[in-house]
């Protein structure tokens, strides 16, 4: 399995975000709503699943992620 570029993190205030391994910085983040504060951290991991999904036709060659170049 190949290692995750993308994973949850949190800012140094404390907001759920999402940390580039490659980059090694925050590329984004998700505000909580303070009705349904848990929905923040659902969706950074949605993100992060999204994004690592992404990346991964990048690195592995695939057909699909060669037509983006």
């Amino acid at each position: 399995m190949a290692v995750k570029r993308f994973y949850p993190a949190k800012s140094n205030a404390g907001i759920p975000a999402i940390r580039d391994a490659t980059r090694n910085r925050l590329v984004g983040i998700i505000f909580v709503d303070k009705e349904k504060p848990e929905g923040a951290e659902k969706i950074v991991q949605i993100c992060c699943e999204a994004l690592n999904a992404e990346n991964s036709k990048y690195t592995t060659g695939s057909k699909e992620g060669d037509e983006h170049e």
